[in-house]
């Protein structure tokens, strides 16, 4: 069984009293979730199921708020810090008696944590009667500073922390994998002084060469203790979402519009999934227009197809932000993006026989309809295969698979790749309808499925109610 998760979060956190108003510092809702609850989903996704809570401050706003865990997915047991006024040593010490195993991790409940961290965790391997801290060297980069708790080390072993301390080389994150044994040491000082805090037990394993640290390299945390350390957070976490596979568009354009609207949906209770209904909207809007057959209704329609893909990154946004990932609401997006797409042709195609007063337009919607829908044959079966519902699960199993191939028609693949995307040729149509151009639209729109089509059955991938790969064979 993995090491307990030991949270303290019995303090009154005074210095964020202005946005967190009754509620309890830990319940403050940062991206869709409050503070605690995303430590507990980020540490139920590597595998950490037992949770002992210290509570204090509004204990039964937070009892009532988390329950005993199971919507979390995990086992939660609460202790109460009668004496929470005190440092924060006694609110550990509590929690002694709850903890499963000779080791266990202590989270902070204010601290916002790449879920990466809980892979540096497991693979710490602490020896006899030891301490690591979790340390960040990107001491430039790290928010306010003058509070962060510092800490000195000579190679890998601690030699000083505190937030006073003049001569330091990395930042205390708030992450600890400790030995059950630290709790003899915390005791000690409690009867000696009265009071304890956890930096003077880490000080006390420090005389002993016992306390010890790990670099988290790139990863990135942040400590929510006041107003502006909580908009940074937030400014973090949103800006996160921009992807490294997000093309030109997607990236410069279609991201920062998006982040807009999901900072404001994530405070509400909006799932992924209405979110996507929402983006749904716009994509019906846009053949209402288009089969209006005037300039006007070709422009605004190619318009709202555009707004529509812009909208269609805030489900994502709000999934991933909220932990809300699932392979039914990839499903969702999927086939609504791709009802939405076909509706858009078949308004497009009608509007321009009506503009045009020509029937091709009528004779191109039909085969760039039926070449999409072979298409997304080929596509759904993949990504049900692989026991995915995004089109993207497709999109980077194909570039896999091509990047091992040398074959002309891969490398052309890979190369239009990019213009295949949603968010760029969604905006290029709009550009083209604006000007009076939307007849190129319906040409590259029917052009398009089928180079597609052409390219991905010229690179070898075979369907048949599914997609097989070179390498899924030798699997």
């Amino acid at each position: 069984m993995k090491r307990s998760i030991v949270i303290v979060a019995a303090g009154a956190g005074s210095r964020i009293e202005s946005l967190r108003g009754d509620v309890p510092k830990p319940l403050v809702r940062l991206c869709g979730l409050s503070l605690i609850e995303r430590s507990i989903k980020s540490a139920k996704r590597f595998g950490y199921e037992h949770v002992v809570i210290v509570v204090g401050y509004q204990a039964n706003e937070i009892r009532h708020a988390l329950g005993d865990g199971q919507k979390l997915g995990v086992q939660i047991e609460y202790v109460h810090n009668d004496e929470w006024k005190k440092k924060n040593g006694v609110s550990l010490l509590c929690a002694k008696d709850k903890i499963i195993g000779d080791e266990f991790v202590l989270l902070m409940s204010d601290h916002v944590l790449d879920q990466a961290f809980f892979t540096l965790i497991d693979e710490v391997e602490l020896g006899e009667d030891e301490l690591v801290l979790l340390t960040d060297s990107k001491v430039d980069q790290i928010f306010d500073l003058d509070d962060a708790t510092k800490v000195q080390i000579q190679g890998d072993r601690i030699q000083n922390i505190g937030k006073e301390i003049k001569d330091y080389q990395v930042i205390d994150t708030g992450v600890f994998i400790i030995s059950q044994k630290f709790f003899k040491r915390l005791q000690s000082l409690l009867d000696k002084n009265d009071d304890v805090s956890l930096s003077e037990g880490v000080h006390a394993l420090v005389q002993e060469n016992k306390a010890r640290v790990k670099d988290v390299g790139l990863l990135w945390w942040q400590d929510v203790d006041t107003p502006e350390s909580y908009q940074f957070a937030e400014r973090s976490l949103l800006k996160k979402q921009i992807k490294s596979t997000d093309v030109f568009v997607a990236k410069h354009f279609n991201r920062p519009i998006s982040l807009f609207f999901s900072r404001y949906l994530l405070r509400t209770p909006l799932t992924p999934n209405q979110v996507t209904y929402i983006s749904l909207l716009s994509g019906l809007i846009s053949p209402f227009f288009l089969v209006k057959g005037t300039y006007f209704g070709l422009m605004l329609g190619t318009f709202f197809y555009h707004f529509a893909s812009v909208l269609d990154g805030c489900d994502g946004e709000v999934a991933r932000l909220k932990m809300m990932e699932s392979t039914g609401g990839e499903w969702v997006d999927t086939i609504i993006d791709n009802l939405t797409h076909i509706l858009f042709v078949g308004g497009l195609s009608y509007g321009l026989f009506i503009y045009l007063d020509r029937i091709w337009p009528l004779f191109l919607g039909v085969i760039s309809v039926a070449s999409i829908m072979a298409v997304l044959w080929i596509m759904f079966g993949y990504i049900k295969k692989k026991g995915r519902g995004t089109l993207l699960a497709f999109d980077q199993g194909f570039e896999k698979d091509a990047k091992g191939k040398s074959s002309v028609w891969t490398e052309l693949a890979l190369l239009l790749k990019p213009l295949v995307r949603r968010a760029t040729y969604a905006f290029l149509f709009f550009l083209l309808a604006l000007f009076g151009q939307a007849k190129i639209v319906l040409i590259l729109i029917t052009v398009a499925p089928v180079v597609t089509l052409l390219l991905i059955l010229l690179s070898g991938v075979k369907s048949n109610n599914q997609v097989v790969s070179d390498s899924d064979k030798v699997e």
